[in-house]
C-alpha cells in the first residue's frame, strides 16, 4: 500500500512538472470521417502539428470500434512509415505493422477506450459522444520533443503519443501504445451503435 502511494505521489509531482510547463491545446473535429478521401482531408488540415497528428490517430481509433475496415486504412494513414507492413489487403500496398496490430485488436473488447479521449464524455453513460465539434485536448511533453501528452475524460493522467513529422510537412504516429491501455473507469452504460 505504501509503495503504491508513494509511486502515485511520484507520478503526481511529474504530471505536475509537465502541466505547469506547458498550457493544453485543444483539436477541433467538425465531423468524424466516414471516406478514406474524408480522412485524408482531416489528415491534411490538422496534421501540420504534432498534436493534430496526434488527434488524427484518436480519429482512427474511433472510425475503427465502428468500421474495422475504414479503420485499418485510416490507421495506415496515420501510422509513420517505420511502422508499416506492406499489404495489399489494406491500403495501397501497406499496413499497420504487428506491433499496431496487436493494439488495435484491443479496441475490440474494449471500443468505448477512444470515446474517454474526447473532452465531455462520461462513464456514466458510456462515453458518449457529445454535440461536434469534438475536442481533443493534449499538451507538449516536457522532455521529449517528439512526444504530446493526450487527456483523457476517464480520471487517468494524460497518454503519451509519438509523432514523426513526414516529407511531406504531417505528423505521423510512431508509439501510441498508451492510448490502447484500459480506462480507470469503464462505462456504466453500454455503447449503442447510434453513439458515433
Amino acid at each position: 500500500m505504501k509503495k503504491k502511494f508513494i509511486l502515485t505521489l511520484i507520478m503526481l509531482i511529474l504530471f505536475s512538472s509537465v502541466a505547469l510547463s506547458y498550457s493544453a491545446k485543444t483539436v477541433l473535429i467538425t465531423s468524424i470521417p466516414t471516406s478514406v478521401k474524408e480522412f485524408i482531408k482531416l489528415r491534411n488540415e490538422i496534421s501540420t502539428t504534432r498534436g493534430g497528428g496526434g488527434a488524427l490517430f484518436v480519429v482512427a481509433m474511433l472510425i475503427y470500434t465502428k468500421n474495422h475496415e475504414l479503420g485499418m486504412k485510416c490507421f495506415t494513414l496515420a501510422l509513420d512509415r517505420s511502422r508499416l507492413s506492406q499489404s495489399k489487403a489494406v491500403y495501397k500496398g501497406f499496413s499497420p505493422g504487428s506491433s499496431f496490430r496487436y493494439y488495435i485488436k484491443r479496441l475490440n473488447r474494449k471500443p468505448y477506450i477512444p470515446y474517454a479521449y474526447i473532452q465531455g464524455t462520461s462513464y456514466k453513460n458510456g462515453y458518449k459522444l457529445p454535440a461536434a465539434p469534438y475536442k481533443i485536448k493534449y499538451i507538449q511533453h516536457k522532455y521529449q520533443k517528439k512526444k504530446v501528452l493526450i487527456f483523457t475524460t476517464s480520471g487517468n493522467m494524460p497518454r503519451p503519443i509519438s509523432l514523426r513529422k513526414n516529407n511531406r510537412g504531417y505528423y505521423k504516429t510512431y508509439g501510441a501504445s498508451s492510448l490502447f491501455l484500459g480506462l480507470s473507469k469503464n462505462p456504466q452504460k453500454k455503447m449503442q451503435d447510434d453513439d458515433l
